[in-house]
């Protein structure tokens, strides 16, 4: 684990009370605190709020700290207001914060080191969907009533008058539905992909969810991209506008929210959280780069650690282990004593559990200092609130606000220690007024920590000093990776081998939607046509039974979890198990899986809202017209029903929607101590999400990730919202069709385990597939989110085939988006054709796959799913067609000698030594990944080796030669078609007998290949 060394050259903010970095410190110096009641332009929280805990689907909260004052320049950013309604306030508030950090840094829009730059930024929901999820709602409210009113003689021209009113009452309260961007508003990936476009950022972009440690998730992966030299300059920090009903009621129900409203961090008065919004970002770059730039640093990040707290805890209980094992590992990164650190930014909530684990947890690693070198403690929460996601990136900026004016920042509201704290020391203070910060030897050093619901912790290490040395960075460890296991669960399909034979016999794995089951309203003659999803057919994987029990999960609870999360919570442990891993010890494994926003939310919606729905129907003129005592006792009965017919309101409510519980349900349950986190890059998520992993195995100290992604999003709101852009097909996805309009949507998931490949040699694994390269470029030259280009996908190609050390002309299968859409389809042969097969027309052209077309669009699993149909492609030399592909568009038929979009099952083309997967996002996200079988291994003359390792050590060479060799004989499969004559009986002799002959043959015949040109 090598120090990080990232300056960070620039910052912006806006949070409650501060619009800007200035106001921030200001309020930060005067402790001035900024609660109020939920202001009626969020939400009427009258319908939502109770003093007793007497109605579950209540909270007893009703106060917040939120963004008062903002108003977002439309015409400087040259988006017009009309085009923008319906767009998350998370997306307004993360540009105007990055124009202030870019400003600060000195870099202009659209600069030429944007071309080099990336985007990361935290972010844990947007109520956009929340508030969309609830207008939805309206129309099933109604069908129960009218089947009330129907009995009671109520006629229907009254009831539809009812159902436009409740409408225009919902509109009152805030609650509304642009089909125009709401595919976009409501999606947290748009985040990242609005600042990359806007600003000009041209590298990968990434939302990542981590629950409240989400901004230090999006500095992480930042900070290892610039190490990782993928990039010059990165954005990074975190957004949360998130304040709606089901945060408070979910944080009611675990006794976690204060009843007071206050929020006294440490204190023995704490009696929970205050919810807060805004967004912190800031601008990084390698120091080296800094200085030479002669910016100005505001700090440097020395050292970031994170763990699991693995199993053992409740999913939403913090770990005192798991936090100390996180604060150890950033100083050990770091290079940093715990006795240098003068200032911990606390995550401190205020929550009575909480806030005593992580006094215990900081003074377990940091207590053992002299009291004459006093350790304080802060946590701006006690003015701002919890901002959730963009937590981290709040008490980053403030600590570094605090070490430039030279100032140790208070609690002033701080009386005396919280009496469940087991290990006060001396030697940590919590200051109620502020105080100079005394430099040691030149330098305030300083750490910020945060824990997220879900069981995930960081900690980092930031320094500034007078002065800075120059690091000697060292050699970038090898990014090669091994897949050395993979599961799926898809349309029609339980295993990868079902998923393969379905796709090569080409079988229809699509079913009639059931619209009644699938939750899609049935009455369409009441609902408007903007709101209907009109396709027929839909990729459902199996029904499966998930084993509560293994899993330790109460049967009871089920029914308030995310089948999203029972599903991946199956394919991660099916995965270990037939790895061999054991569950009950802790293991350095990590998690990064793709995903979107959890489709679980509308369901536990319904109940929640129920007495929205019923004050919106009893406010409506035509109700009065039918009588207010008659229609108050229908309207209550209804309610009744809902809250009876929907999944309870309990402690397992909160974390059963939570989108980033995913990763934290399989790291708590299977006991793994590294980073979990989603990736959500809308579409292209399951393959984004391998880059962090990638990354985790190359700077951090785990074993093994547990990457892929898993999706059931099939809600109506979100189904939708895709239908209204015209993404969907109504009856068959037909991509690169002529006849093509629109993919169909697939539920499932796929992950795999992946390793570094030097890793998986050396311990002799079943390697299935290597990972040589994975990039992704943003849409940063277009005006449009909808719409992906030539040139931006061109640039992901670019640089990672650059990193896989792979010829363009060895590419022979790439798998694709395929969504069925013209301007994607064009866009995305037109750049294979040109990025793979050049000018030359004297080619074999790429075979272009498109996996949607078999099991329908996973979403934020699709990537993944393209990733699992090319490498087997190229373990059984088999592609499996684009299905119902009859017609090429004219658009690309001059390319089919080029790039061939494959009709039919066919073999693979004999000169293809890799493949290659290209998955494009809504927004502009757009990946590629280049693979190839383990026969790689044997094709080359050495093994793979780490690039850190000593090169004058003859040993280590000589002894991963031997490794290697060994590798080659257990890794061998028997080719699908035998070399030259030999037989299948003797190859199969040579694998079970004399496996090292096996894989001299094998190799042999590689290079006469290759020779020969075969």
């Amino acid at each position: 684990m090598a120090r990080y060394d990232i300056a960070i050259v620039g910052t912006g903010c806006i949070f409650p009370g501060a619009l800007n970095t200035s106001q921030y410190w200001q309020n930060i110096k005067s402790g001035e605190t900024f609660f109020k009641e939920m202001p009626k332009r969020l939400w009427h929280f009258e319908n939502y709020y109770s003093a007793s805990d007497d109605d579950p689907f209540k909270s007893y909260c009703k106060v917040g700290a939120f963004v008062e004052d903002f108003t977002f320049p439309f015409f400087e950013y040259k988006l017009p207001p009309k085009a923008m309604e319906g767009i998350g306030s998370a997306q307004l508030v993360a540009m105007e914060a990055t124009k202030q950090a870019l400003a600060d840094a000195g870099i202009a829009p659209h600069s030429k080191i944007l071309e080099r730059g990336v985007t990361v930024v935290g972010c844990s929901g947007v109520d956009v969907f929340a508030h969309s999820t609830t207008w939805f709602g309206r129309v099933k409210f109604w069908q129960r009533l009218w089947k009330k009113l129907e009995k009671e003689g109520v006629p229907r021209a009254d009831a539809d008058t009812l159902l436009q009113q409740m409408g225009d009452e919902l509109k009152k309260m805030t609650h509304y539905w642009y089909p125009g961007t709401i595919a976009i508003g409501s999606s947290g990936s748009s985040i990242s992909n609005r600042v990359a476009q806007v600003f000009g950022v041209q590298g990968f972009n990434m939302t990542v969810d981590a629950a409240c440690s989400s901004s230090l998730v999006s500095m992480d992966v930042a900070c290892q991209a610039l190490m990782a030299n993928d990039a010059d300059v990165a954005i990074a920090g975190g957004a949360d506008m998130g304040v709606n009903p089901a945060i408070y009621v979910g944080f009611s129900r675990v006794g976690g929210i204060s009843r007071s409203g206050v929020s006294n961090p440490f204190d023995a008065s704490a009696d929970g959280l205050v919810i807060g919004e805004g967004t912190g970002i800031v601008v990084l770059k390698r120091l080296e780069d800094a200085l030479d730039a002669k910016d100005n640093i505001k700090g440097i990040i020395r050292g970031i650690g994170c763990t699991s707290d693995g199993g053992g805890q409740a999913i939403y209980n913090p770990s005192l282990e798991g936090r100390a094992e996180a604060f150890q590992r950033a100083l050990d990164t770091a290079e940093v004593s715990p006795d240098d650190v003068q200032f911990i930014e606390a995550h401190a909530t205020s929550t009575v559990v909480g806030d005593a684990n992580e006094y215990d947890s900081i003074s377990t690693v940091y207590g053992k200092r002299k009291a004459t070198e006093p350790l304080y403690l802060g946590s701006v929460k006690h003015q701002i609130g919890h901002v959730k996601a963009a937590a981290g990136s709040a008490g980053l900026i403030k600590t570094l606000l605090a070490m430039e004016n030279e100032t140790i920042p208070h609690l002033p509201a701080f009386s005396r220690l919280t009496p469940h704290a087991q290990k006060p020391v001396d030697s940590i203070h919590i200051p109620s007024a502020t105080r100079p910060w005394q430099a040691v030897g030149g330098r305030r050093v300083a750490a910020i920590t945060t824990s997220g619901f879900g069981g995930i912790n960081y900690h980092c290490i930031v320094e500034r000093a007078s002065q800075y040395e120059r690091p000697q960075r060292p050699i970038v460890p090898t990014r090669k990776l091994a897949i050395v296991g993979a599961k799926a669960r898809v349309a029609n399909a339980d295993s990868v081998d079902e998923f393969w034979q379905n796709m090569v016999e080409d079988r229809d794995a699509f079913q009639v939607v059931d619209r009644e089951k699938q939750g899609w309203n049935t009455d369409l003659s009441v609902q408007p046509e903007n709101e209907q999803v009109h396709t027929e057919r839909i990729g459902k994987i199996k029904p499966f039974r998930f084993n509560a029990l293994k899993h330790k999960i109460f049967p009871k609870s089920v029914s308030q979890i995310s089948p999203s999360q029972l599903l991946a919570l199956e394919l991660a442990n099916d995965l270990l198990e037939e790895y061999g891993a054991d569950k009950a010890e802790r293991k350095k494994i990590g998690v990064s899986i793709g995903g979107m926003h959890d489709d679980f939310y509308p369901t536990i919606s319904d109940p929640l809202c129920a007495d929205e729905y019923a004050a919106a129907i009893l406010k409506s003129p035509v109700s009065q017209k039918i009588g207010t005592a008659f229609m108050e006792k229908q309207v209550r009965d209804v309610v009744s029903d809902v809250k009876a017919a929907g999944p309870p309101s309990t402690e397992h409510s909160l974390p059963g929607w939570m989108t980033n519980i995913t990763p934290g349900r399989i790291a708590n349950k299977l006991n793994l101590a590294g980073p979990n986190y989603i990736v959500d890059s809308a579409c292209s998520s399951g393959l984004a999400a391998m880059l962090p992993a990638m990354y985790q195995l190359m700077f951090t100290d785990v074993e093994a990730v547990i990457t892929g992604g898993v999706n059931i999003q099939s809600s109506e709101v979100f189904s939708s919202a895709v239908t209204q852009i015209g993404a969907v097909a109504e009856h068959t996805a037909r991509p690169y069709d002529k006849t093509g309009k629109g993919f169909l949507i697939g539920e499932g998931g796929v992950l795999f385990l992946v390793k570094r490949l030097e890793d998986a040699v050396r311990d002799k694994d079943d390697i299935i597939g290597i990972v040589h390269g994975l990039s992704g470029s943003s849409e940063a030259k277009t005006k449009t989110m909808l719409a992906p280009t030539e040139e931006a996908i061109r640039v992901a190609m670019q640089r990672g085939m650059q990193m896989s050390g792979i010829a363009p002309g060895d590419v022979g299968v790439v798998d694709t988006h395929g969504s069925a859409n013209l301007l994607s389809d064009v866009a995305e042969v037109t750049a294979i054709a040109n990025e793979f097969r050049g000018g030359s027309d004297a080619c074999t052209p790429v075979q272009v796959l498109a996996t949607k077309s078999h099991i329908g669009h996973l979403y934020g699993g699709s990537g993944a799913s393209s990733i699992l149909s090319v490498i087997l492609s190229l373990k059984y030399k088999t592609v499996p067609g684009v299905r119902n592909l009859h017609d090429l568009r004219p658009e690309i038929v001059h390319l089919q000698n080029k790039a061939l979009p494959q009709k039919g099952t066919a073999p693979l083309n004999k000169d293809a030594r890799a493949g290659a997967v290209n998955s494009l996002g809504l927004g502009g996200s757009n990946y590629f990944g280049v693979f190839t079988g383990p026969e790689w291994l044997m094709q080359n003359e050495s093994a793979p080796h780490n690039e850190q390792s000593q090169p004058d050590s003859q040993n280590t060479e000589q002894r991963l030669e031997g490794e290697a060799s060994e590798a080659k004989a257990s890794a061998y499969v028997v080719p699908e078609f035998p070399p030259l004559a030999m037989s299948p009986e003797f190859a199969q002799y040579l694998k079970d007998e004399e496996p090292a002959l096996a894989a001299v043959f094998h190799e042999a015949f590689g290079r006469f290949e290759k020779k020969t040109k075969r």
